[in-house]
């Protein structure tokens, strides 16, 4: 179970002698989820602290196959903090900014701004679109644009193999 609020030296390690307006856990709303995450609000501003639930080695299926596949453990924010600055890089995909990276009595922790917007509780009913609806540049099969966006958000030229996943 969640705590409702981050233990006090992860607040002291994020935030220093900054006073806590708010802190409370945020909930995705379904069982099972592997992170703890919390909204700390301060005068200055708000952010988000999250860490893995897991303490140990991996074990259930699909974190052990995202370690053994990909080589991400999820108990290590460095993966979480690196996906968010790729991420950050492509157009048009809003991510938070990350603020900090810290470990606290033995957990690693990851503070990131908070976003404006609300939270999306299902895909269901959202909109296929194309590809990309850019008008200056793409290479992906399909899209009307001609600007041309990170390979890996496109397939190879014809005659070329993809060394991503097979479809």
């Amino acid at each position: 179970m969640i705590s409702s609020t981050p233990d006090p030296a992860v607040l002291a390690t994020f935030l220093g002698d900054e006073p806590v307006v708010e802190a409370r856990a945020l909930d995705p709303g379904y069982s099972g989820h592997g992170s703890d995450v919390w909204l700390v609000r301060t005068d200055a501003e708000e952010r988000i602290i999250r860490s893995s639930r897991l303490r140990e080695e991996p074990d259930h299926e699909f974190w052990w196959g995202i370690k053994a596949l990909f080589g991400v453990d999820p108990r290590d924010m460095t993966h979480f903090e690196a996906a968010l600055r790729l991420l950050g890089g492509v157009p048009d995909i809003p991510v938070p900014r990350v603020l900090a990276r810290k470990k606290v009595n033995g957990r690693d922790y990851l503070a990131v701004g908070r976003m404006k917007g609300a939270m999306l509780r299902s895909f269901t009913g959202q909109p296929d679109i194309n590809p990309c609806s850019r008008t200056d540049g793409c290479i992906a099969p399909d899209c009307r644009s001609t600007r041309r966006h990170p390979t890996w958000m496109a397939r190879p030229p014809p005659g070329r193999r993809s060394r991503g996943i097979r479809r």
